[in-house]
């Protein structure tokens, strides 16, 4: 069995983060588009951007959380010691 290398730690740091990140900002952004928009955003709604302010500074905080969980996930994949 290989050991968990400094590469591994990192990436699952990252993934963690990110995931973290992702979930902390959804439901702020979901209240603020309810709010707004009166109905549930659509499925696609981290791509999707907003003229609101308010709903646009939380899918950007979830974007940044997605693309972090991705890097973390593909640092722990292509990691040479697993």
């Amino acid at each position: 069995m290989a050991s968990m290398t400094p590469a591994l730690w990192l990436g699952i740091a990252i993934f963690v983060l990110g995931l973290g990140l992702r979930l902390w900002a959804r439901r702020p952004f979901v209240e603020a588009y309810e709010r707004h928009h009166a109905v549930a955003p659509p499925r696609s709604w981290p791509w999707t951007s907003s003229d609101e302010p308010e709903i646009e500074r939380w899918r950007r905080f979830t974007l940044l959380g997605t693309t972090l969980l991705w890097i973390g996930a593909i640092l722990a994949v292509l990691n040479p010691a697993v």
